[in-house]
């Protein structure tokens, strides 16, 4: 990963967990010019605080141990925040949860 997508994603992991108490990291970060779109690419891992709240849809939901596997069409929403993906697992943690996927596109909305 290039220094300046680490600093971009530095900056914007930064933004999100003081507004949203929520980080993010990945092994590449693609951001459009205008700032509004966000895509994620390997090891993507999303972790927050369990007060957050958060919605998502999909078009199959699996649990898995204590894990939660939903794919296709993958869609979460959280506060001012849409994340798109094709497949996501979520783990609890003792603080919250974690989601990993391969790739997600986030959109502020």
């Amino acid at each position: 990963m290039s220094m300046k997508n680490l600093a971009l994603l530095s900056i914007f992991v930064s933004t999100l967990a003081s507004a949203n108490e929520m980080t993010i990291t990945a092994n590449k970060i693609i951001i459009s010019n205008d700032t509004k779109v966000k895509t994620y690419v390997g090891d993507v891992k999303i972790s927050f605080d369990s007060s957050k709240n958060l919605t998502a849809k999909s078009n199959v939901v699996r649990f898995k141990n204590s894990s939660t596997v939903m794919e296709g069409d993958v869609e979460i929403i959280f506060s001012h925040t849409k994340a798109k993906t094709d497949k996501v697992t979520f783990f609890p943690t003792s603080t919250g949860l974690t989601l990993r996927m391969e790739q997600v596109t986030l959109t502020n909305h």
